[in-house]
């Protein structure tokens, strides 16, 4: 199934200053070549947000992919 950003619970969320919801949702950071991290508890929604980012950069024809902290470190000890 698709996740996707539409209904997302973004009250587990927190912010830098002067960034929010729609900085990420622009994908804007993708231009710079920004990383976007999400840590946080078990079950707020990170995979589902990582999830939705993706796929809304490739309805947009943006190539985008995520790693979990295990299967990067894993990439790169390879």
């Amino acid at each position: 199934m698709n996740k996707s950003l539409d209904g997302y619970d973004w009250t587990s969320i927190s912010f830098p200053d002067s960034y929010g919801r729609e900085d990420i949702r622009s994908l804007d950071f993708l231009d710079s070549g920004g990383d976007l991290v999400l840590y946080g508890d078990v079950g707020i929604g990170k995979t589902h947000l990582a999830c939705a980012l993706v796929a809304h950069a490739c309805q947009q024809g943006i190539p985008a992919r995520f790693f979990t902290t295990a299967s990067l470190v894993a990439h790169l000890r390879r």
